[in-house]
């Protein structure tokens, strides 16, 4: 029984470099959302992450009880479901408890996901523009 009451071992400190795509200057992050694979872009603009309404769907996170909230976006103002995921890695670097929206992106985004400020902000980033790549750590104590 005592084995039972363990408590998980530690996340280990991550660090992540994601390359800056020259062309688009776009942040694309190849992201694992509770074990469903995932292409985010990373979005300081956007409050919220968001997923598309597939792999809500797939991570059975989406229900008719789901609070609605509004979103803008590019082409206007929009009402989509919030969820919680369980958790998002980034390479080393693990998220739990993630807020985000169920909204399925237009054009080039389609089947794609926003990396938003909600995630954001739990993490120390810092672009070099010299090597062409953001650089994301895990900050002690924000990951949950």
């Amino acid at each position: 029984a005592l084995e039972n009451r363990r408590a998980a071992p530690p996340i280990p400190r991550g660090r992540v470099e994601i390359p800056v795509d020259k062309k688009t200057v776009g942040i694309r992050a190849e992201v694992t959302g509770a074990g469903q694979p995932l292409q985010l872009v990373v979005d300081t603009g956007a409050s919220y992450t968001t997923v598309p309404r597939s792999l809500a769907e797939r991570l059975n996170v989406l229900s008719p009880e789901a609070k609605i909230v509004e979103v803008q976006t590019a082409s206007g103002l929009v009402r989509a479901p919030i969820v919680r995921l369980p958790w998002l890695q980034i390479g080393s670097i693990r998220l739990d408890r993630v807020r985000a929206v169920v909204l399925d992106l237009p054009g080039t985004l389609t089947g794609k996901g926003l990396l938003g400020l909600n995630a954001l902000r739990r993490l120390k980033l810092q672009l070099d523009p010299g090597r062409g790549v953001l650089v994301l750590e895990n900050r002690p104590g924000r990951n949950r």
